[in-house]
Order: structure tokens, then sequence, then C-alpha cells
């Protein structure tokens, strides 16, 4: 009898796929040579290691009991948006009753399967181990597919990136629908966009258009990421101001879309980090200059008079600094 093979999430290392490529292999021994309380107990061992690996991704803490541990894994990743990830109600309702199968692995493992020491070998059927078997590989299956985009959306991970790494077209937008940012903590929101807006004027394009432009329009935004966004165009990682014109030109139409007293704010925060602050070395006086005219520019095709003096302020105490 042939079964549907694992397929190895990008994420996962070696030492981390040959432990469950070790227990899939031996499940698959056991089913052979007709060892049908083995099949059993593997079965639930695989779902157990694939679970704790789901957890570990998303920086949890993985619970001691079975029934527990498969379905915080399954939370974990049930509304997971992605590319090629279905999240359509009928696909959820039919993941949702995978999981209930596989956890009844466990009860089957406990009545069936090897892993007790028992006074009375149990009469364990082909059925059994068959039942259990193709269970455990289809929640399996379903799980180690949704892991790479787990991995791909933390925020930590994303926020570490964009400090150093390369972004190819597509590469941001692809990953900050991996992160769902509505379903972040405030905190995580925030710092997301700011590490985005600062990228963003460090001329990364990609960064730029898919994390800035784009913030401006409808998508995945969040009041929260969009004012991280803003903040981070003008302030760097050191405290120190670094724009360019082409980021601020799309920092202000994200301006636009926020509450107005929320953009206010907004424009007040900066205003006050900038109170004291230098010019980064790698902004030029031309630089500077330009993107004080982006955000004078910016701020006359905004609607209410209050956030365009707030900008006035702004872009007069920018205009009063001197580059590196």
């Amino acid at each position: 009898m042939r079964f549907p093979e694992l397929t190895r999430p990008a994420t996962l290392d070696d030492a981390e796929w040959q432990a469950l490529t070790d227990l899939s292999d031996r499940m698959r021994r056991a089913h052979s040579s007709s060892d049908w309380s083995l099949v059993v107990g593997t079965a639930k061992e695989l779902c157990e290691a694939v679970a704790k690996q789901v957890i570990e991704a998303r920086g949890g803490l993985a619970p001691t009991k079975y029934d527990a541990l498969l379905t915080e894994a399954h939370r974990l990743i049930d509304r997971q948006p992605g590319e090629g990830l279905a999240s359509d109600e009928s696909i959820r309702a039919v993941a949702g009753a995978v999981k209930r199968i596989a956890i009844e692995v466990g009860a089957l493992r406990r009545s069936h399967g090897t892993g007790h020491g028992r006074t009375v070998s149990p009469d364990v059927l082909a059925e059994h181990a068959e039942v259990a078997l193709e269970s455990a590989l289809l929640w399996c299956r379903w799980a180690l597919r949704r892991l790479d985009v787990v991995v791909e959306g933390r925020a930590v991970d994303l926020v570490r990136d964009l400090r150093q790494a390369s972004f190819f077209k597509g590469d941001l937008a692809r990953r900050l629908v991996a992160a769902d940012l509505a379903s972040l903590e405030v905190e995580e929101q925030r710092r997301l966009g700011l590490a985005v807006g600062r990228r963003a004027s460090r001329q990364t394009f990609n960064v730029l258009e898919e994390g800035v432009v784009a913030a401006a329009g409808d998508g995945p935004w969040t009041s929260d990421y969009r004012q991280g966004v803003v903040e981070g165009v003008f302030i760097d990682e050191d405290g120190h101001v670094r724009i360019t014109a082409p980021a601020v030109t799309a920092a202000t139409r994200v301006l636009a879309v926020l509450e107005p007293e929320v953009a206010r704010q907004v424009a007040q925060r900066i205003t006050r980090a900038i109170e004291e602050a230098e010019v980064s070395y790698a902004v030029t006086t031309v630089e500077l200059s330009e993107g004080v005219e982006a955000l004078q520019r910016g701020s006359e095709r905004l609607g209410p008079t209050e956030l365009r003096l707030d900008l006035g302020v702004l872009a007069k105490q920018l205009a009063g600094l001197r580059s590196g």
C-alpha cells in the first residue's frame, strides 16, 4: 500500500526534518511488517512532532497533553494568510474535521498502540493501523504545507531582514500578507511599520513601493502599522533624521488615509523626536532639501487645516537642520 509523502518545508533544518522523516519511515516500515500497534503509536508521535514544530515556529510553548498540543498548533495556522493558502470557511471546516480525526489518533494509541506497558496485548487490526496512519499523514501534510508561510510572516524575522536582507519584487508584499498585521500586538504592528519606513528611506525601491506606497491604499494595513511607517520614514534606528523625497511623498499619502487626529499625533511625535536630533551622515544637503520640499508639497494635498499646520511646523524644523 502506498501513502503520500511528507513535503519538506524550507524552514526546517536537516536535523528537524530528519526527526520527522525518521518517524514517517518507522511508521511505514511497521505497516510493511504488519506491526499494527507500532503503526498506531508512531502515527500519534508524528502528529506530536509536527505540532511542536508549528508551535516552535510561532515562538510559543507547546502544551504537554496531546489534545491540547494539536489544538494549539492548529489554531496558530488555521487562519494563516499567504500565497497559495485557502482561507474560505469551507476549507477551514474541512481542516478542522481533519484535526479532530488526528486528535482521535491519540485515543486510538491509548487503546491499541505502543508506548504503554500492558499486561495483555490489544487486539489490533489492520484497519486500526491504516486509519491512524492515513489520519496522521493528512493532518501533518496540511500543517507542514503552512509552516513556511508561518515563518516567513514572523514579525521578529521580518524586522531583522528589513535591516539587512535583500528584497526582490513581491518579497515584502508576500511577507506582509503572511504576517497578518491585524493579528499582531499593537507594538509589533508599529515596530514592523517603523522597520519598513526606515528601509524605504534607505532607497530600497521594492520596500518603498510594497510597504509604504501600497499602505496608502486598500490592503492588510492597520492604523498602527501605518503610523509606524510614517515615523520610520523620518527617523532611523539611531534617532537621526534620515529622509528621501520619494519616501516622504509616500508617507504624506499614508497620513492622508489615517484618521485626522491620529495623523496629527504622528506629525507631532515626529516633530518632538527631531527637536534635538542630528541628521544622519548618509543624508546629503540636497537630499534633506528635497525631502523638505516633498513634505511641503505633500501637505498641500491634505484636507484638515490643523494637519497641514502641523506638517508646516515639521517642515520648518527639518529645514533648519544641517546634513551630516
